[in-house]
């Protein structure tokens, strides 16, 4: 069994594991491990055959999280499009900051990423059971960046939730209403847009704030109204 403890903010390799973006909070967080060799195209299939999970827990709240990974050919197929290597790969967006344990399980079988207990299937061996801990900061990231706000959160209302500042992300098309109008000097339909006028951030309005519709498409047409 390994252990080791990784604090610093730049990439960080050692012959178990490499680890890769800053370590901040809500920031994506990528371990990169050594593996078997695989390919797409072989008859053992990395995607079905192999299963590997990495357990996250924060030290101080005791949260807990279950982290799936993937097969990742060279380590940068997005880019070679590489079909074999043996590049595993985990990505990571911590919500808290402080130390973060983790416990690495890779499993090898038939149809193992698929099934719904692995506990009898054997260890893949490699990184099976690496153990280390990440320590994570507060984010530098501030306005519009959505790593300020948090991750987005289904609270079982119409909109998301971002989970640091508690804000709403509506979608753009949620504030603009799209009608009809056919103005009197005019034979043919124009469209009234109506869209709020203050804007937040990116992703997030002032409530109450004043909204205005115009008519577009139609030069003829004037109408403007603006509705509190």
């Amino acid at each position: 069994m390994f252990f080791f403890r990784i604090v610093a903010n730049v990439p960080v390799t050692n012959d178990a594991v490499s680890v890769s973006g800053e370590l901040k909070k809500w920031h994506t967080v990528t371990l990169t491990f050594d593996g078997p060799q695989a390919s797409e195209n072989d008859a053992y299939n990395p995607f079905l055959n192999y299963r590997l999970n990495v357990s996250f827990t924060h030290r101080n709240s005791g949260k807990k999280y279950v982290v799936p990974g993937y097969f990742a050919a060279d380590g940068n197929a997005g880019m070679t499009s590489a079909i074999s290597g043996n590049k595993w790969k985990v990505h990571f967006s911590p919500d808290e900051v402080g130390d973060w344990d983790y416990t690495v399980d890779f499993k090898k079988g038939k149809w193992v990423a698929i099934r719904s207990r692995t506990d009898r299937m054997p260890s893949g061996e490699y990184m099976d059971s690496l153990t280390g801990t990440i320590t994570i900061q507060l984010t530098d990231k501030v306005g519009r960046d959505f790593r300020a706000h948090g991750r987005l959160q289904y609270v079982g209302e119409r909109y998301l939730r971002f989970a640091e500042t508690g804000g709403l992300c509506i979608r753009l098309r949620d504030m603009i209403t799209l009608s009809k109008h056919r103005p009197h000097s005019s034979g043919v339909d124009c469209v009234v847009v109506i869209a709020r006028l203050s804007m937040m951030s990116s992703c997030s309005w002032k409530t109450g704030s004043t909204l205005l519709s115009l008519c577009w498409l139609c030069w003829r047409c004037s109408v403007s109204r603006e509705y509190n």
